[in-house]
């Protein structure tokens, strides 16, 4: 996808002007599988929206288990490590290419000083906040109310694909469930699958 289409299409921005000093800002960056965009503690310098690929973010417990906050499979979707962003926005949760990832890469003081002088960019800054807070509240009421078999139903419908891209112990992090669990429900709805198919 191209720089301006993305902008166009994915975040429905139509002012000539923005568009040609976003595309003007604007760079594709390839991060290779495991390869951290922001580590937590960090200073995000720039904003990341997904081009291709899959990107995770995930923090360490205070166990140092290695946990899966989301899952970015979506083109268009921003990969932000913190509510806010400037000198004092530290990273509170790492970010991970989970497959050869291109990202759309805008350098925040570039978004900073746009915000000020276009609306447009305004109204769609607050749509990407209202959509990643509804992501978010979605995921968390899963994981805290459905059955583990529930909760991997959900997945292969919120993330159509994804299962076969990614190590299971990512989803299964991701979904709450222990990567036992999580292969003991794979195993069975593949199993059901095969016997549905041969009736």
């Amino acid at each position: 996808m191209l720089i301006k289409t993305f902008y166009q299409d994915i975040l429905g921005i139509s002012d000539e002007k923005l568009l040609r000093l976003l595309c003007d800002a604007t760079d594709i960056r390839h991060f290779a599988k495991g390869e951290l965009l922001i580590g937590v503690g960090s200073v995000q310098q720039d904003l990341y929206f997904l081009r291709n690929g899959i990107l995770r973010g995930f923090y360490f417990d205070i166990g140092g288990k290695d946990i899966t906050d989301c899952l970015l499979v979506k083109c268009g979707t921003p990969a932000m490590s913190c509510f806010a962003f400037g000198d004092d926005a530290t990273a509170t949760i790492n970010i991970e290419a989970l497959t050869d990832t291109d990202i759309f890469c805008l350098p925040v003081a570039v978004v900073k000083d746009l915000l000020e002088e276009h609306p447009d960019l305004i109204r769609v800054y607050n749509q990407l906040l209202v959509e990643s807070l509804r992501s978010h509240w979605e995921i968390k009421s899963v994981v805290s109310q459905k059955s583990a078999a529930d909760r991997y139903q959900w997945f292969l419908s919120a993330y159509p694909g994804v299962i076969d891209r990614i190590t299971q112990k990512y989803i299964a992090s991701f979904l709450g469930i222990s990567p036992v669990h999580f292969s003991r429900i794979h195993n069975t709805m593949q199993e059901s699958k095969i016997d549905d198919l041969t009736k």
